[in-house]
């Protein structure tokens, strides 16, 4: 639990730290982000090395699916340098630690510990598309 509630942190802080570093750089390649997202179904191959675990809980499997789509979306913005669609995942980014923090009571050690060690998984690949 305490992993969990760590990383989801660590994550957060991640998204916010990261957001604002990026977002001077970001608004000089607003129109090349343009092109760039319309001819980008690629990225999405680059995500399928970190499967969503199966869950015990249909719930909590629901929200796994529902967060592996968020994170490449973050991942996604972050390899095309859009500022605008990083300010809006960054607000949702919160919706998303308490959904998890809710989930997480619900979990049983098993799952709390594939969670753990998937969203560890997911913040390196998105930590590594922020460089």
């Amino acid at each position: 639990m305490k992993k969990l509630i760590l990383g989801l942190g660590v994550v957060s802080f991640l998204f916010v730290a990261c957001n604002s570093e990026k977002k001077a750089e970001d608004n000089k390649d607003t129109t090349v982000v343009v092109v760039e997202n319309q001819t980008a179904p690629a990225p999405a191959e680059t995500h399928s090395h970190v499967a969503v675990p199966t869950f015990s809980s249909p719930e909590v499997q629901t929200l796994a699916n529902e967060y592996n789509t968020f994170m490449h979306s973050y991942i996604d913005a972050y390899k095309a340098k859009d500022a605008t669609l990083l300010q809006e995942l960054a607000a949702k980014n919160t919706e998303w630690a308490t959904k998890a923090q809710e989930a997480a009571a619900k979990m049983t050690p098993e799952d709390a510990q594939k969670w753990a060690e998937w969203q560890q998984q997911l913040t390196t690949e998105l930590t590594a598309s922020m460089q």
